[in-house]
């Protein structure tokens, strides 16, 4: 096993801005009888982030909050016995939210969509206080094709937490998968409903009509004019409340 150095993850596009840490485990996975000779390449990338960004997957983005932390599972060249066969990849999870009390052993499901309607699930396990775990229902395979994951949650019986599975598709050469964990579950679901408060806004945008468009501009123009008089006061009393708040403050 070869475990990398933590490393600063940036922001990207040529920012030298640090928004996260990041180490990665390497390995070959013996796989099969002990004289087989069969081996899979198997690497886990754990990324926290320090700030609120989205991460690609696949051709989509995807929202992560601040503090949580994603897991990279990247599997290749995997010696089948049967091409009807997946994978089952799984974590123990023992944790604390952030009041104190331990993770949810029975969590709450709810689906909800990344980027509008014809983008990637991801279900959600409502883990308590915030905590969260979303993990994508299509996990890539081969670089370029989606392929689906189903998640299993059990109560474990030897500790005191829960067992979370994810159950993985059959792949030719290669598999990528990205879970995360992380608190600020109302957070997301603020961004969520920002999101489709403009999608719709840009929905009912495009159902407007020129002549309908022409008529608002009219209107609006209309209302500037009507206003006009009123614009330096209104100003004036903006100034004045900002430095009274300046002042109280």
């Amino acid at each position: 096993y070869n475990w990398s150095v933590p490393e600063d993850i940036l922001l990207g596009d040529g920012s030298t801005d640090v928004i996260g840490s990041r180490v990665q485990l390497d390995t070959d996975l013996h796989v099969g009888k002990p004289n087989d000779g069969k081996y899979a390449t198997f690497s886990l990338i754990t990324d926290i982030f320090h700030n609120d960004t989205e991460v690609i997957y696949g051709n989509e983005t995807i929202k992560v909050v601040a503090g949580s932390m994603k897991f990279s599972l990247l599997v290749g060249n995997w010696p089948w016995a049967d091409e009807n066969n997946g994978l089952s990849f799984g974590i123990k999870l023992m944790a604390k939210t952030r009041t104190g009390k331990d993770a949810s052993n029975n969590p709450k499901r709810r689906q909800r969509r990344n980027n509008g309607t014809d983008s990637i699930v991801i279900e959600q396990l409502e883990l308590g206080d915030g905590m969260f775990i979303d993990s994508p229902l299509k996990a890539i395979i081969d670089d370029e094709i989606f392929g689906d994951v189903t998640t299993t949650v059990e109560a474990a019986t030897d500790y005191d937490g829960i067992s979370i599975d994810w159950i993985l598709p059959h792949f030719s050469s290669s598999l990528y998968y990205d879970p995360v964990m992380a608190e600020g579950q109302e957070k997301l679901q603020q961004q969520d409903d920002d999101d489709e408060s403009d999608r719709q806004q840009q929905q009912n945008d495009d159902d407007i009509g020129p002549d309908e468009v022409e008529e608002e501009e009219e209107e609006e123009e209309e209302e500037k004019e009507g206003n006009s008089g009123n614009s330096l006061s209104t100003i004036y009393s903006l100034c004045t409340l900002l430095l009274l708040s300046a002042l109280i403050s």
